[in-house]
């Protein structure tokens, strides 16, 4: 029970530093940003009855169209949301100034700032320009994937709003039905790919190590068992071979050859794991909150868990606002084999 007489209550698992809501029973609603902003405006209101200064002008509005960019990004849940928010956000500058006929205009530095200025246009340009982005920009993504950079756009435009920058901007941009596929299909190959390219833009161990689940689900189509069955003399570096575990081979493995991309997420991790034998996948430990993961001691590693398997993927999978299972990574795999034929 509450301080504002609610009962509610939250089952947590906890594991590798991670927080994971299990349950959640009674009104979830109440509190949370949309408590906290009611607050905050509550506050500046009162204080602008009082001394007549506005503290939304003076200083919670950031000043130019890089700086609401900063802004924006700073109140991400995560890196991996950060990341994800500005890749999505650099994607629409650069349509638009390809749309403009200069394109030398978006380098990797201003492309974000370009989609922050096309909404801090008139609010009939700015719905335009968001519309014919996602109509023309982003046609050949999948359906999850534009949805995720449609509510990336919405969230900036809220935000611009909420700031006062451009108040009256009240952007139309609806999710699109996302049909129902099977489960056979997974996530689409540009859902996958998005998730292993940003796992390898980090050199953290955690992200290396990430990258290598993500790489051997999608790009070698391998189970969850035959992943964490896998010990480092497994991997042949020099004739870039995998001996993977046969199903229900009582032992017996099958050695496949590994493509390029997938060699090198393999000796980046194992250049932060190092040669000691043992599993290739490890359970990381925990330095504090806040902090990443660490590796352990080589005689306190122990082998990477299912569900510590499924906590990888789920967490990349959220930090690009969509939903994927392991086993649906190797469904994209196998679906893009027979898509090649």
């Amino acid at each position: 029970l509450n301080q504002f007489g609610v009962i509610f209550g939250v089952f947590l698992q906890m594991g590798e530093g991670v927080f994971e809501v299990k349950s959640t029973s009674g009104d979830t609603y109440l509190g949370g940003d949309d408590f906290d902003h009611k607050v905050m405006d509550w506050l500046v209101d009162e204080f602008r009855r009082e001394t007549a200064l506005d503290l939304r002008m003076e200083l919670m509005t950031p000043g130019t169209p890089a700086a609401a960019l900063d802004a924006f990004l700073a109140v991400a849940k995560s890196p991996q949301t950060k990341k994800a928010r500005l890749a999505d956000l650099a994607g629409f500058g650069r349509w638009i100034a390809r749309r403009s006929g200069r394109p030398e205009l978006a380098s990797r530095e201003t492309a974000g700032v370009l989609a922050v200025q096309a909404l801090l246009a008139t609010p009939g340009v700015a719905q335009a320009a968001a519309e014919a982005f996602m109509a023309e920009g982003c046609a050949e993504l999948s359906p999850a994937t534009r949805n995720r950079i449609r509510a990336t756009v919405r969230s900036l435009a809220k935000a611009l709003r909420r700031w006062g920058l451009n108040a009256s901007l009240d952007l139309d941009l609806p999710d699109e039905r996302r049909r129902a596929v099977r489960d056979t299909r997974g996530p689409g190959a540009d859902v996958a790919v998005y998730l292993w390219t940003r796992a390898r833009a980090d050199t953290d161990p955690r992200s290396r190590r990430d990258a290598v689940v993500l790489g051997l689900a999608f790009g070698l189509g391998l189970r969850a068992g035959e992943i964490l069955s896998l010990d480092l003399e497994h991997w042949d570096r020099t004739q870039s071979i995998l001996r993977v575990a046969e199903k229900g081979g009582a032992g017996e493995r099958t050695a496949i050859t590994v493509p390029r991309e997938v060699g090198e997420i393999l000796d980046d991790w194992i250049a932060v794991r190092g040669d000691a034998a043992g599993p290739l996948l490890v359970n990381l430990g925990t330095r504090g909150r806040g902090q990443e993961p660490a590796m352990p001691p080589e005689d306190a590693r122990e082998r990477m868990s299912r569900n510590a398997l499924e906590r990888v993927v789920r967490r990349w999978s959220e930090a690009a606002e969509t939903r994927v299972r392991c086993h649906g990574l190797r469904h994209s795999a196998i679906t893009g084999c027979l898509d090649e034929g």
